[in-house]
């Protein structure tokens, strides 16, 4: 929005004033420190989860077998000859869950589901933008 884009030019002027004074020190971050490891996710009893494993359920008396989720996944997971298996790499996008027109995919875990409705409490609020130099 135009807030943004003011704050995109402030950000253009600061870098060309750091720029031009050949200042090539690394800013100060604020907030958490470098991750180490895989992410953990959250989960309703304040453990941690990894979500490996997680992988979307089909139902099959919903399932027509069109294809459309094998043809979805970026990352070929879905069997292309029985799109009720997932045997590769799933990386939880959820493109084969959109491609379904019958509704025949949806993840069903529950660490997962949790994580899925924190995102999009917390992801869906505006943040003012943050000039770090």
């Amino acid at each position: 929005d135009e807030a943004d884009l003011e704050k995109i030019k402030e950000f253009y002027t600061l870098l060309g004033e750091k720029v031009s004074r050949e200042d090539i020190t690394e800013p100060f971050v604020p907030g958490n420190p470098e991750p180490s490891g895989y992410y953990q996710a959250p989960t309703a009893d304040g453990e941690k989860s990894s979500l490996v494993g997680i992988t979307p359920v089909t139902d099959p008396d919903l399932c027509v077998w069109c294809r459309d989720c094998a043809r979805a996944c970026p990352m070929e997971a879905i069997s292309y000859m029985k799109p009720a298996n997932i045997e590769g790499k799933c990386v939880l996008c959820g493109a084969c869950i959109k491609a379904c027109k019958k509704g025949a995919k949806e993840f069903t875990d529950p660490d997962y589901i949790f994580h899925k409705e924190m995102l999009e409490r917390e992801c869906t609020k505006r943040k003012e933008p943050e000039i770090f130099l």
